[in-house]
């Protein structure tokens, strides 16, 4: 019953935008800087990106902080915490005595006229529960307390993994947004070319025509993405319950960490909130299987106290004892027994089940993680460098007079349909990263200079803040 979160749109391009080609293209040197030295990353870790500059804009680290304090699904923490304790303090309550007096043939007749048959008993009892009890209610009420940490940090991690994911299709509108102004610079210099050759009547004036045409459309685009960024500005500020304060982030997509060896993901898995929520929960569901149990073992009442009869000046003492007579198959709570039983039974299956779709799905993650990064460095090292050498060359020989404006205007497409690419795949990659943090609860930290090191699980401290 978990949540269970999925990337954005930008994760499908793996199974749609893969090029084929790519793959035997040889790797030589990776295309993204690899930090030399492994440096261990804090357990509390839980930036994914790295800041440029302090000035650049807002931080993934601030984002996660404001997060950390403002987000709604984890200010009802508090109260969660609160219901646990009750239920401690509930549990360790035991039975107060009682005091019992009754007075008898008082204000009748005859020999009952007044007081002076009047006979009266004092007594004072105590009930004796069953030693398992206290024991089982005490259990259950530390696993409730158990199950409510567990669920604030599934909370958490959810949390985290929301606004990580929005950083990142931010960072990814930024990106998008600076390549169009790139490749309108480009379209600038072509035009100032084309109106150079129509001056000189080299090349007809729809040349010049078709590079308005397509500037014109390029400004449009450019529009549409600056309203998509501030959209998502808002809906990033939304998680706080704030409007925008920020103009940018400060993040760099191309900044790739070194992937956990998936028998380190499946050891920090076991850690992991989701399974832990499970975990927890199995073991709620064991100790109310075992209250249900001792509330079947029978109690015992005490009681002692004395009696006093007025009419003959005698006094006595009183003792007694109540047991319940049933036998185990008749206890009151048998289908109490039964029914948490069952409870648990199914709750042990599900987290057995939950436990292997989880493993599956951190080794699935990790091997498609790796087909995309080497997608990505096939595609920056292999096509794009090459397109770039063919758009300088088609330029030029345009200015010659070698080719026409539909040679030109195809060959800047093609780069900027694959840069494009580029930025999809950077930003799926980083989505699909952040799938893989909420599923094991690896920092998976982006540090300038530092390595991921995959051997500490993400522990963040309730309401206490994140250090970065």
């Amino acid at each position: 019953m978990f949540p269970s979160k999925r990337s954005p749109a930008i994760g499908r391009m793996f199974t749609h935008a893969l090029l084929p080609v790519l793959f035997w293209l040889p790797s030589t040197q990776p295309v993204f800087a690899s930090p030399q030295d492994a440096v261990s990353q804090p357990a509390n870790a839980v930036a994914p990106l790295v800041a440029t500059s302090p000035t650049a804009g807002l931080s993934i680290e601030a984002a996660l902080q404001r997060t950390l304090h403002l987000h709604i699904a984890l200010s009802a923490y508090p109260l969660w915490q609160r219901q646990a304790a009750a239920q401690q303090l509930r549990a360790s309550i035991t039975p107060a005595p009682e005091l019992q007096v009754n007075v008898e043939n008082i204000a009748g007749s005859g020999d009952s006229r007044g007081i002076g048959g009047a006979e009266l008993s004092v007594a004072i009892s105590q009930l004796f529960e069953a030693s398992s009890k206290p024991a089982a209610r005490l259990a259950q009420a530390n696993a409730t307390l158990s199950q409510t940490e567990a669920r604030y940090q599934l909370a958490l991690a959810d949390a985290f993994a929301q606004t990580r994911q929005h950083f990142v299709r931010q960072l990814l509108l930024q990106a998008r947004l600076a390549l169009l102004t790139e490749h309108q610079q480009q379209i600038s210099s072509a035009l100032a070319a084309a109106d150079k050759r129509a001056r000189a009547g080299v090349s007809p004036q729809s040349d010049v025509l078709r590079l308005q045409s397509r500037a014109l459309q390029n400004q449009l685009a450019t529009q549409q993405l600056t309203a998509n960024l501030q959209q998502a500005q808002a809906e990033l500020a939304a998680l706080w319950g704030e409007s925008p304060q920020f103009n940018q982030l400060a993040g760099d997509l191309t900044l790739l960490p070194e992937l956990p060896a998936a028998a380190d993901a499946l050891t920090a898995l076991q850690q992991s909130p989701q399974l832990q929520w499970w975990l927890t929960s199995l073991r709620l569901a064991e100790s109310a299987e075992q209250l249900a149990i001792a509330n079947g073992a029978r109690d015992f009442t005490l009681s002692g106290g004395f009696k006093r009869d007025q009419r003959n000046q005698e006094t006595s003492v009183l003792l007694g004892i109540s047991l319940p007579l049933y036998s185990a198959a008749q206890a009151p709570n048998r289908a109490d027994v039964a029914e948490s039983s069952a409870r648990r039974a199914e709750l042990a299956l599900q987290t057995a089940q939950q436990q292997q779709q989880l493993q599956l799905a951190v080794q699935s993650q990790i091997s498609q993680l790796k087909l995309a990064r080497q997608y990505l460095h096939n595609l920056q090292s292999g096509l794009i460098p090459l397109q770039q050498q063919m758009v300088s060359a088609v330029q030029q020989h345009y200015s010659a007079g070698l080719v026409d404006m539909n040679g030109l205007l195809s060959a800047q497409q093609e780069l900027l349909d694959s840069q494009l690419q580029r930025l999809d795949g950077l930003a799926a990659f980083h989505s699909q990263l952040i799938e893989l943090q909420r599923l094991t609860g690896l920092p998976l930290a982006l540090r300038a200079g530092l390595r991921l090191t995959a051997a500490s699980p993400l522990a963040a401290t309730p309401l206490t803040g994140v250090q970065p």
